[in-house]
């Protein structure tokens, strides 16, 4: 079986494996697929590898010029006019599903199955940062960048449900400070905080993907808005969305009482400091007036 970054057997020599990564902005020099419209203004680009660039079926080597940005996807694009050709997917959908170097997969965990999507003499087989596409020479384009733009968003969901996923257990823990502080709440109050500011990135981060993830059906229909609407119908987006905004409800609801309830012990413990402070002055005043009575009570 071939390695993550080689290309499988078997396939047209046009066929072509790309390591895309997303960038914000360009230093120069890189290799634009797609770029991504406002308010992201993204760019997939192609990352070159060490070992090689160009066509992955041509097997020309040529040097990096500098070091690459880490690959976050990789898509194997296989130009083909029959697009039902049992054989051709039955290789795309091996490498899509094999793991990667070393038999870790790149998401971590179990490899997940790949899924296959058929639409308008397109073949698209993907699974969680490997994705094959099947399609027409000219039409090959057009689904490429309709794929590199619904798999950012779907990459970036599957992010945010990762790192709340990984925080539950910090959260179950953080319960019990959320109905009373004392003084361990205040020596963990940077903590605290910083676990609630990491709730707000990711509540910001899921807000400003949420309307590409929700975008209503477009009408006259584009091939790359089905693509789209497909993606988000295998994937369950809406239902996902859902259960991420109730999740993230929990973690603000708690991490805010934690943060009240903390502000709550430190006022009360200087309500009580200048309490004492007042007392101890008041005794002070009165052990002092007792002084000044004694000459007059011995006379």
């Amino acid at each position: 079986m071939p390695e993550l970054d080689e290309t499988p057997g078997g396939l047209p020599a046009a066929a072509e494996l790309l390591r895309v990564a997303y960038q914000p902005q360009l230093a120069g020099g890189e290799a634009v697929l797609c770029d991504f419209s406002a308010p992201f203004r993204l760019h997939a680009v192609r990352v070159a590898d060490a070992a090689r660039s160009g066509s992955v079926a041509g097997g020309s080597s040529v040097a990096a010029a500098g070091p690459a940005p880490p690959a976050e996807l990789m898509l194997l694009t296989i130009p083909a006019e029959v697009h039902d050709d049992v054989e051709l997917l039955a290789e795309a959908r091996r490498w899509v599903e094999q793991p990667a170097a070393g038999g870790a997969p790149p998401t971590g965990g179990p490899p997940e199955p790949s899924q296959m999507t058929s639409l308008q003499a397109a073949q698209i087989c993907w699974a969680p940062g490997r994705i094959a596409v099947v399609a027409p020479a000219e039409r090959l384009t057009a689904v490429r960048n309709a794929v590199l733009e619904v798999a950012y968003f779907e990459h970036e969901l599957r992010e945010i449900e990762r790192q709340l996923g990984a925080d539950w257990p910090a959260l179950e823990a953080d319960i019990p400070q959320a109905f009373a502080a004392d003084e361990r709440t205040l020596a963990r109050r940077r903590t605290l905080r910083e676990r609630f500011e990491r709730v707000m990135l990711l509540r910001a981060r899921l807000a400003r993907i949420t309307p590409f993830l929700l975008a209503p059906h477009v009408y006259p229909p584009t091939l790359a808005s089905q693509i789209g609407e497909r993606f988000r119908e295998r994937t369950r987006v809406h239902q996902r969305i859902e259960c991420l905004r109730e999740q993230l409800e929990v973690f603000e609801r708690v991490y805010e009482m934690c943060g009240q309830r903390a502000s709550d012990f430190v006022l009360t413990r200087s309500s009580n400091t200048l309490e004492w402070v007042i007392i101890i002055l008041l005794l002070a005043q009165i052990l002092l007036s007792l002084f000044d009575m004694l000459p007059a009570v011995a006379t």
